[in-house]
């Protein structure tokens, strides 16, 4: 018996607006504000990918020691988790700075499952 593994990536061109991705400038937001942070998927036909479950885990840059990552938390529905929901073909997520956040740069990540490191980097003040 022949054991094969492999490694998917999906094609992630970054955050959509309001996150800026590098190298433009920083994205700001302000503390207790709502960011909604969105991304799109597709296939290597350029199709967009539906059913990825995709969460949102975000970890403070700033801090030591380092807390690690922690669950995100939606504005939308906070008995949901920390996972992304899926409209218009556009995976979304609305980001409260209230319940667990605080001023400093905090590092966003998205999670797809398929071990490809798909974060930026926000300041909240």
């Amino acid at each position: 018996m022949v054991t094969q593994s492999f490694v998917v990536c999906y094609i992630f061109d970054g955050f959509l607006d309001p996150i800026n991705m590098p190298p433009q400038t920083e994205s700001v937001f302000r503390l207790g504000s709502t960011i909604h942070v969105r991304f799109q998927l597709l296939d290597h036909y350029g199709q967009p990918v539906h059913d990825v479950v995709a969460s949102l885990w975000i970890s403070k840059l700033s801090d030591t020691p380092d807390p690690g990552e922690l669950e995100a938390v939606s504005t939308n529905d906070p008995d949901a988790g920390n996972v992304f929901r899926e409209m218009q073909d556009r995976y979304v997520f609305n980001l409260g700075t209230r319940a667990n956040m605080s001023e400093g740069s905090w590092r966003l990540r998205a999670d797809l499952g398929d071990n490809c490191d798909h974060s930026v980097v926000v300041s909240i003040r």
